[in-house]
């Protein structure tokens, strides 16, 4: 598991990572703590695609904030 904000995240992940990860992303709002986990066909294209995993314009369901913090799963749990 790699979480944005730990000593791992290196701050380069980009959307091809999560499609190399090859499991959904999970978000957690900062704001109110509600989790989500995206599936990768709602991310759109990933392959290749260097875009930071910040330029996904998520929004919290419970609070509606922006304001997320990204988690990258190596393995199904």
């Amino acid at each position: 598991m790699l979480t944005e904000g730990s000593p791992n995240w290196s701050g380069r992940e980009n959307l091809h990572s999560v499609k190399c990860y090859g499991h959904p992303l999970r978000v957690t709002c900062a704001d109110c703590g509600h989790r989500a986990a995206v599936p990768l066909h709602k991310l759109g294209h990933l392959y290749g695609n260097m875009a930071s995993i910040k330029s996904l314009k998520l929004v919290c369901q419970a609070c509606g904030s922006r304001n997320w913090k990204a988690t990258l799963f190596a393995r199904q749990h």
